[in-house]
């Protein structure tokens, strides 16, 4: 269930008999259905805290009154690395203009974080609680594969999910220009 998106998880949960109910089973895809529809787009994206690389405390609602990527990835992710160059190139082009960048990482070690900010040249906020996949934020917002990311307007309303490549800045070009 959990690679799935909540429009299939719909699908295949309205097939199964109300009999099964009880089911540890169904209640994962319920639970699952739940979570994803907390975070669908028109929500009001979940408050969190995490620490940054420094240990200092950042808060999702510190970022309000911008167009946010939460960016959710991680130093041993080959398609999160590969995918860094368009967020940079995102960043770079509306930062100026009101976009920002809030990455939560799903690393466990603290050093290979640091090194592939570095490297990437991921020059926003970054923070993490350094669980791995039991990441608190990453679990709130129902990520179960990275990368992933979160668009949301200077409200904190979800206006965009996993825009990757050019839907990216297809996305802030609508936005922006």
């Amino acid at each position: 269930i959990y690679q799935f998106e909540l429009e299939d998880l719909e699908a295949i949960r309205s097939g199964i008999s109300e009999e099964l109910t009880g089911s540890k089973y169904v209640k994962m895809i319920d639970d699952k259905i739940e979570k994803l529809k907390s975070v669908a787009i028109g929500q009001q994206a979940p408050m969190f805290s995490q620490n940054d690389s420094t240990g200092s405390a950042v808060s999702l609602d510190s970022f309000k009154g911008s167009y946010l990527l939460i960016d959710f990835w991680a130093s041993w992710c080959s398609p999160c690395r590969k995918e860094n160059p368009n967020v940079v190139a995102a960043y770079q082009k509306y930062h100026d203009k009101g976009f920002d960048i809030l990455g939560v990482s799903l690393d466990k070690d603290h050093q290979r974080w640091i090194e592939a900010i570095a490297a990437d040249n991921l020059t926003w906020t970054h923070v993490s609680d350094l669980q791995g996949w039991q990441n608190e934020a990453s679990n709130l917002y129902g990520v179960s594969s990275i990368p992933a990311n979160f668009l949301l307007d200077p409200d904190g309303v979800i206006i965009g999910r996993n825009l990757r490549e050019e839907a990216l800045l297809e996305k802030l070009g609508d936005i922006f220009e």
